[in-house]
């Protein structure tokens, strides 16, 4: 079985996806990106003990610790221990940062129907595991974005003086001590808020957030509209029965 990723001229291939519900698809189109901050995404699990949309470790730094203690420091007397614990460090203003969040398939990612000199036909196809954790956890539609939108948001947020950053997030093992991490998370680096557990690896998110823009409530950052260059499908199709077909320009 071929992958997309195997054909040279389509190795670089990328798709963009918003999974969104229908009651938000007509603010989307319109450029409207609606940014939650990274504190709703805290509390969320911590209030539905489900991880999922939701994660608890957002904007921390994590590592697992082993043969814990917790010492009373009135009469250092050991009142609990544990075999094995989690930690986490998060600077304080990091819950206020706002985010947009959206999916990227690469092209490994799709597998090839057809080959042919002028065009390649192909289809997702990830583990039917993945595919579920998304329909469990996103929007009933999937929007296909436009192949220049994350050029479209930089215009965009340059043009009001923002400063942010837009990028895919890097997923980590948080059980282990990564020295690289620890690292960057003294020097207070940006990319802090781009770190997720192994766990949320099936979303293949890309993040864009603004930094110079703190919230505790859900803010819109507004665009241009996106509707004439966008495909809208179900999330059902998409992730299942989404067939692509790309025509080869003939440079003769």
């Amino acid at each position: 079985m071929t992958r997309l990723s195997e054909i040279e001229r389509c190795k670089g291939a990328r798709f963009l996806v918003k999974f969104v519900n229908q009651e938000y698809l007509g603010i989307l189109l319109d450029g409207n990106l609606y940014m939650n901050t990274l504190g709703h995404f805290i509390e969320q699990e911590k209030r539905t003990m489900i991880r999922g949309q939701g994660d608890k470790y957002e904007g921390a730094h994590v590592f697992g610790v082993y043969n814990v203690k917790i010492i009373d420091p009135r009469n250092n007397q050991v009142i609990a221990t544990a075999n094995t614990g989690t930690l986490e460090e998060r600077y304080e203003g990091v819950k206020e940062i706002p985010v947009f969040c959206f999916t990227a398939f690469s092209a490994k990612d799709f597998k090839v129907i057809e080959e042919k000199e002028d065009s390649v036909s192909f289809v997702l196809d990830i583990d039917i595991k993945e595919k579920n954790k998304i329909l469990e956890n996103f929007g009933d539609k999937a929007v296909l974005l436009p192949s220049n939108f994350i050029n479209l948001i930089e215009e965009e947020a340059d043009s009001q003086g923002l400063e942010y950053i837009i990028r895919s997030v890097q997923y980590n093992d948080y059980s282990i001590i990564n020295s690289d991490r620890k690292k960057k998370f003294e020097e207070k680096s940006v990319e802090i808020i781009m770190w997720k557990d192994n766990f949320f690896d099936y979303q293949r998110e890309v993040r864009f957030a603004i930094l110079n823009q703190p919230s505790q409530v859900p803010t819109e950052f507004n665009m241009k509209s996106i509707r004439e260059q966008s495909v809208v499908m179900e999330a059902e199709k998409f992730l299942h029965d989404y067939y692509v077909e790309i025509k080869f320009r003939n440079n003769n």
